[in-house]
């Protein structure tokens, strides 16, 4: 996992430009730093340095620079060990980031992944504190005002955000409960019969005595495909569908890590 978590960092913080679903026009000058690869350390201190010249807001960088940072950051990840759900995440935000508009809940959704993945790799490197914060607060500031209502979706979504974003450590009787909210809502509903099967596998697979980790996965993965082809526009399917898949992909690496 050598220099995983500098690069890593590094790559966070300058990718995470304006997420907002407006376009935002003002942007503050940030000191000019070069960042090289083969000097992590000082790739850090830079990044927090443009950070810090933001007010610490990560959402406020610039963001055309932002996807091809994370084309930078991804190359240099490539083959790192333990990189994989990083660079997963990554890619996923620089779809995001690459959309007009911006869905900005979505973008905060992955920004409290990230955090939460930088968590778990970075240990006690020093000056990861810092940017972990700045992460989950970038993630924080553009899901303050979503999941607030007491629709079924936002009721799930605010679940996944408290799980910072994994649904896979979410109790399984909370997981049952909330599958079997789904399965009355859509069931009768045109087009849904798809999703209503893999709702009731994924059920029956929830409620067994040993889960079948590579089965879920398949079901998630499944659940994340019919979600975003029925999202049309909508921040918090779309949002849905990113967690589903997220999902399944922790739990295929799980699998096959056995």
């Amino acid at each position: 996992m050598k220099y995983l978590s500098l690069f890593l960092f590094a790559a966070f913080l300058t990718a995470c430009g304006d997420t907002s679903e407006a376009t935002v026009d003002d942007t503050v000058e940030t000191p000019e730093t070069t960042m090289e690869p083969s000097d992590p350390a000082g790739t850090l201190q830079a990044t927090v340095e443009a950070v810090q010249a933001n007010g610490g807001d990560i959402t406020a960088l610039p963001g055309e620079a932002a996807v091809a940072n994370i084309d930078t950051w991804t190359e240099q990840l490539e083959g790192v060990n333990g990189a994989e759900k990083v660079t997963s995440n990554l890619e996923s935000l620089r779809e995001t980031l690459s959309e007009s508009p911006i869905n900005g809940q979505l973008a905060g959704m992955q920004l409290i992944s990230l955090a939460e993945d930088t968590r778990q790799v970075a240990g006690s490197t020093p000056g990861i504190s810092a940017l972990v914060a700045a992460l989950q607060a970038g993630g924080e500031k553009l899901t303050a005002s979503a999941f607030a209502g007491e629709s079924l979706l936002d009721q799930t979504l605010q679940a996944g955000k408290s799980a910072a974003a994994d649904i896979t450590t979410l109790p399984a009787n909370a997981a049952i409960g909330n599958v079997d909210g789904w399965i009355a809502e859509l069931r009768g509903m045109d087009g849904t019969d798809e999703i209503v099967g893999d709702l009731e596998a994924l059920k029956q697979e929830l409620s067994a005595p040993t889960i079948d980790g590579a089965k879920t996965s398949d079901l998630l993965f499944s659940l994340a495909e019919s979600t975003r082809s029925l999202a049309d526009g909508s921040p918090g399917l779309a949002t849905l569908a990113y967690l589903l898949e997220s999902g399944a992909w922790r739990l295929q690496g799980i699998s096959e890590s056995k």
